[in-house]
């Protein structure tokens, strides 16, 4: 069977403003350039952007786009913290900006399936102060003992139940899922979901579930647990080194191919 292949960026988190300690924001430019041209010398089935395309400001993302919208191949995004360091008056418009009619999604090639979640859901970043969804976000992290760092979000209940929807399809039918988010849920630290414990109880029912991929957490990391790859990517804004991959999909493996500072892994499935 024809292996699928998918390249990957994450936490590109570009603006025109100085260096920060790792963060080299200006830098993403020319890697993200750079990663484009790559994907573009390759037969890849699509590319995925995992959030935090920028450090914050809109006039960022007229930079970014104009790099991205160079892909010759369709692109999917996940939506990261920093992309809605915006006005509050245009935080409803990200979304839109990305092409997302629903800030969650999936979509199934060949024998796998490709989920796609909003870990905004609840969030401190994504909502202004005076909305409703604010105060919901804001009640919700406040219920924790010991209180998460506020910087992360949450996936909310309504996400939850089409979540546990997709993931029983896709078991009933035995197609192999990878779920990609911004935020991790494992290992257990500062950078995970809200909730992260909730949804790692819910998607460990489920045997199709063979890989949780995420940016968020910029120095990486893998974990295998419960028959599950974890894979944090590396974030390209650190550093002057670029980091980026592609991903190739086969019946029984996960490679990764990495440039850069990104780690190739070849990850066998269970």
């Amino acid at each position: 069977m024809k292996s699928i292949k998918i390249g990957f960026v994450s936490d590109v988190q570009y603006a025109d403003i100085d260096n920060h300690e790792l963060c080299h924001y200006r830098s993403s430019l020319y890697k993200l350039s750079e990663a484009v041209n790559y994907f573009n010398s390759y037969d890849l089935d699509f590319v995925i952007q995992l959030g935090d395309f920028i450090e914050k400001d809109w006039e960022s993302f007229n930079s970014v786009f104009d790099i991205w919208d160079k892909l010759d191949h369709k692109s999917y995004h996940v939506l990261g913290n920093h992309d809605f360091e915006v006005k509050n008056s245009l935080k409803i418009k990200v979304p839109e900006l990305f092409g997302l009619k629903k800030t969650y999604y999936s979509f199934k090639m060949g024998k796998w399936n490709f989920i796609f979640l909003d870990g905004n859901d609840l969030s401190l970043t994504a909502f202004p102060k005076s909305s409703k969804q604010y105060r919901i976000s804001e009640k919700y992290l406040n219920s924790f003992f010991p209180k998460p760092e506020w910087w992360n979000g949450a996936i909310g209940n309504e996400q939850i139940v089409w979540l546990n929807n997709q993931l029983s399809k896709c078991q009933n039918n035995q197609i192999k899922t990878i779920i990609f988010c911004h935020f991790p849920i494992y290992p257990n630290t500062e950078f995970c979901l809200w909730n992260n414990h909730e949804i790692m109880e819910l998607i460990s029912q489920y045997s199709c579930v063979k890989a949780w991929i995420n940016g968020h957490h910029h120095v990486g990391s893998y974990r295998f647990i419960n028959k599950m790859h974890f894979i944090t990517f590396r974030g390209m804004v650190d550093l002057n080194d670029n980091s980026f991959g592609i991903l190739n999909l086969h019946s029984d493996k996960i490679n990764i191919d990495g440039l850069g500072r990104e780690v190739s892994r070849s990850l066998s499935i269970c």
